[in-house]
């Protein structure tokens, strides 16, 4: 952070950090009726790093989800008669941890399902 007269600089490889700057500054100037302008740059690297932070945590989500979506039409799969000989190994998995797997996915964050 570096501060001139009437302007702060303020650095950070971390995009939420500015994000949270930026809105609690923004509301505190609005509470004492103060203009800011405020503009921020966004370098290629720090875009790099933020989604490589993501992905992971978007990718699992999406097993999650799949996992969690094939649930009920497996149970139907089972229930009409067939014995779960027909199913993969993973099916079976699934179906075995269904519980599981539905309080997983209902503890997942709300914002997360924007992204999938």
């Amino acid at each position: 952070m570096s501060l001139l007269q009437e302007e702060a600089i303020f650095r950070s490889e971390n995009v939420s950090t500015i994000s949270i700057l930026k809105d609690v500054m923004s509301k505190k100037a609005t509470e004492k009726k103060i203009t800011l302008n405020i503009t921020y740059e966004l370098s290629n690297e720090t875009i790099s790093s933020t989604l490589s932070q993501m992905l992971p945590m978007i990718a699992h989500y999406k097993t999650l989800t799949d996992k969690y979506n094939l649930i009920e039409p497996l149970k139907e799969l089972v229930m009409d008669g067939s014995t779960d000989d027909v199913l993969t190994p993973e099916h079976r998995h699934i179906l075995n941890n269904a519980n599981s797997i539905r309080e997983q996915y209902k503890q997942t964050p709300v914002h997360l399902n924007r992204l999938c």
